[in-house]
């Protein structure tokens, strides 16, 4: 594809140049003049609106993209996220129907995200129609749905699944784009409606949990293992509360006998056991005491014993292992590491005497806004300006500015600008840059961002 970007009527145009237009135009390629005428004379909603322009006897295929971003440049500093997904996934399936609809080759779409456009006013999806015949579509769509994966928010777990679901049906499809995302978006409406007619009484759960449970990337045998209460479990707290009520019943019983036989025989400390009514209230409360101290040990020793069962082998010998290894070390080794210690200690607090000329290069941006001087530091790379908070490194609030406004690169120790098909554009110097053109700046360079001037340092 031979492509370069132009600016002309206030509108920003991606032209396709290919010696085999001419080929279409003659009719030898049917179904890429029948694309050619159509997209001209049918604004097919969900594909960039396309023009045929003629210049000294050479055609040229016009698409326009003014108030569009590339996915590329939307999604290099930003994360996506599942609702970005859903709004991609539909808007590309949409594009694909409409074409079907008007019998053009959906195979000659090019999916790549450099050449996918998003509406900066609805985020509409658009997509570009080649009318060449193209052989790569298949390694296109493998390369998407590989840039998918690396582009998304991985603390998004529906983000995460929504991906792999993607990728997983279009390997599964051999590249069929049509395919995959039918069964992708399928699925979703098809979860979406069993959520939607469950009955009140039963207990549902939102969309995004039922979108959890289809298995994309894992077998089932991958699935984590879960343990059920067991029956002897319920048992065997059963039991312990009813051997720990019957000694308190009878500690009762015991504590109330002796109180019996303190108040019939008016026994003080000195008698208290001068009675058999005493001795036996005595005798049945120290046999509670001592019955539920016992089986509370028994307890206790029980699980300590289970939780020794439960160690797994890779900790017992870890265990031996560290047993092993401290029975081995000697003296002389514990000694000379504390010597090597306490001299790394030492160097710590020495001067190192650092080379001349050790300097790192500042490169920055001055100029005015509002009467207030700004410096804008150029301090990575890529580096881009624009109105929008998430999709910016430096944020530049004036209705003048793109949302995504301009970017600056380093190759060779030389920065370059390019202007990201910004409504009211950047200038170099007083030159309006064309879209996506990238130009070299030197020092003491002027650059416009729309109505707000700075110097480059």
């Amino acid at each position: 594809m031979n492509v370069e970007y132009k600016r002309e009527n206030h509108k920003s145009y991606l032209v396709l140049k290919d010696r085999n237009i001419e080929k279409q135009m003659e009719k030898e390629d049917k179904e890429g003049y029948y694309g050619v005428k159509m997209l001209c004379d049918n604004p097919i909603k969900g594909l960039l609106p396309l023009s045929l322009h003629v210049f000294n006897g050479e055609k040229e295929l016009y698409y326009d993209i003014s108030t569009r971003q590339p996915l590329n440049v939307l999604y290099e500093k930003k994360e996506m996220k599942k609702e970005d997904l859903e709004r991609l996934f539909s808007g590309m399936k949409e594009a694909l129907r409409n074409l079907e609809e008007y019998l053009l080759d959906t195979e000659r779409l090019v999916i790549k995200p450099e050449y996918i456009y998003i509406h900066s006013a609805d985020e509409s999806i658009n997509l570009l129609f080649d009318p060449c015949e193209r052989e790569e579509f298949e390694k296109e769509v493998y390369d998407f749905a590989e840039y998918i994966l690396d582009r998304i928010n991985n603390e998004d777990e529906q983000a995460v699944v929504y991906a792999y679901g993607f990728y997983r049906y279009i390997k599964e499809e051999q590249g069929d784009l049509s395919e995959a995302l039918e069964r992708l978006l399928g699925e979703k409406e098809i979860i979406q409606d069993e959520a939607a007619t469950e009955s009140p009484g039963e207990e549902s759960r939102d969309f995004g949990d039922k979108w959890n449970d289809l298995d994309f990337y894992a077998d089932e045998e991958d699935a984590p293992v879960t343990r059920e209460p067991e029956k002897g479990d319920e048992k065997k707290k059963y039991d312990q509360i009813m051997r720990m009520t019957f000694f308190m019943v009878l500690g009762l019983g015991g504590i109330g006998i002796l109180a019996y036989s303190v108040w019939k025989y008016h026994l003080n400390w000195e008698n208290l056991f001068s009675q058999r009514e005493s001795i036996v209230g005595a005798g049945i409360f120290a046999v509670s005491a001592a019955g539920t101290a016992l089986f509370h040990l028994m307890d206790l020793l029980q699980k300590k014993q289970l939780e020794k069962a439960m160690e797994t082998p890779d900790q017992k010998e870890e265990e031996v292992f560290i047993e092993k290894a401290l029975a081995e070390v000697s003296y002389e080794e514990v000694a000379e590491e504390v010597l090597s210690t306490k001299a790394a200690e030492e160097s710590f607090y020495e001067t190192v005497l650092l080379q001349e000329n050790c300097y790192q290069e500042q490169r920055i941006l001055t100029g005015r806004i509002r009467g207030k001087q700004k410096q804008i530091d150029l301090s990575s790379f890529p580096f881009i300006i624009g109105k929008s908070k998430e999709q910016s490194d430096y944020v530049l609030e004036d209705s003048s500015v793109s949302r995504i406004h301009a970017r600056f690169t380093l190759r060779d120790d030389i920065v370059y600008l390019t202007d990201l098909n910004s409504t009211n554009g950047t200038c170099k110097n007083g030159i309006r840059l064309e879209p996506n053109e990238l130009v070299m700046l030197e020092a003491d360079d002027e650059i416009t961002f729309g109505r707000l001037t700075f110097t480059y340092h």
